[in-house]
């Protein structure tokens, strides 16, 4: 099994085969999406940091790698339903929702909800059928997938988001001076921070475009904060499963931002 090294929290990167000048980077969606632009800023800033010594070249659409599920999941998080907002998380229960992998899935069903695995691309003909009642999902992807046309009812929870981690091939990362090291570090933070705020500011001009699109219901802070408690026993069942000390340090600093 290939070892890989994590480097910073801002997208995915596996770079693979052989040491050379230019390595391929495989973001896992189109060249426009927010998060993509997140990936080529970091892969440009580098190679100018570094003076076009390490060089990361994009490939969208996971063209390279397949989306992991952790990918495929929730930002600026919202639920868009068919027929009525979801007000309070006494709501979720008895709603057929699409939810994206195995975790996400224990969420909507410790709160009642019935989680249904969907590939991103079927998501629009499964509201429209009503094969799912809703639909977790983030502003951005809402309109321009152009949801609204078969759920009109935008439910804004502000749920956090995965992390979308860039990981680098060993042999890439072995390879990398001590000098280079510390710029790959330094560019990534950077870029962490810059694009945190960038993707706050996008979702928030989104949520203003939802206003004209659909019917939009922003969640109390009262019933937001009920989620945390109802969804610490699936925190504590992924705590448990993880065994090195790394992840385990991870998972504690996740843990202490959702107090």
């Amino acid at each position: 099994m290939k070892k890989f090294a994590v480097i910073s929290a801002s997208a995915l990167c596996l770079a693979t085969g052989a040491i050379a000048e230019e390595h391929p980077y495989s973001l896992p969606f189109n060249a426009a999406n927010e998060f993509s632009q997140i990936g080529v800023t970091w892969a440009e800033t580098l190679a100018e940091a570094t003076g076009g010594e390490v060089q990361f070249e994009a490939a969208f659409n996971g063209g390279l790698v397949s989306i992991p599920e952790a990918l495929d999941a929730v930002g600026s998080g919202v639920l868009a339903c068919r027929d009525a907002f979801v007000e309070t998380i006494d709501d979720w229960a008895g709603k057929k929702i699409r939810a994206a992998g195995r975790w996400q899935a224990k969420q909507v069903e410790i709160l009642g909800g019935s989680p249904v695995a969907l590939p991103a691309s079927d998501v629009y003909t499964a509201l429209q059928t009503g094969t799912v009642d809703c639909s977790l999902t983030v502003p951005t992807i809402y309109l321009a997938s152009s949801m609204y046309e078969v759920a009109p009812y935008f439910s804004g929870y502000q749920l956090t988001g995965n992390a979308l981690i860039t990981v680098v091939g060993m042999d890439v990362s072995d390879a990398l001076s001590e000098e280079q090291r510390a710029t790959v570090e330094r560019v990534s933070s950077e870029t962490t921070l810059s694009g945190t705020k960038g993707l706050r500011t996008i979702n928030e001009t989104a949520l203003t475009q939802v206003e004209t699109t659909a019917n939009l219901y922003r969640v109390t802070e009262e019933n937001r904060q009920r989620l945390a408690p109802a969804w610490d026993p699936v925190f504590a069942e992924l705590a448990s499963e993880i065994t090195d000390e790394t992840s385990k340090s991870l998972v504690t600093t996740l843990t202490s931002l959702r107090q």
